[in-house]
């Protein structure tokens, strides 16, 4: 199955009640120019950007062996496929 596909499918799962557009998927890359982001953690505790990229980044390090970084801007997260 192709990466873009996991992200996909992973962002469409764990966005807050499925909110998310991703217009652009081009030259290895994805854009998502809207996510929104659940308000809590499973722990319960807020979410921001940063927990979301931990969630992520995590996911493909350890679930899917696919080492990466993140790094937010703003409101902006960037996934790097290392």
């Amino acid at each position: 199955m192709p990466l873009y596909y996991l992200i996909h499918q992973w962002v469409r799962k764990n966005a807050y009640q499925g909110k998310f557009h991703s217009p652009t998927r081009k030259n290895g890359e994805m854009f998502f120019d809207y996510v929104m982001i659940p308000p809590l953690d499973k722990d319960g505790y807020a979410m921001d950007v940063n927990q979301f990229g931990f969630y992520i980044e995590s996911w493909l390090n350890d679930q899917l062996g696919i080492p990466c970084m993140s790094s937010v801007d703003g409101v902006k997260l960037y996934i790097t496929i290392l």
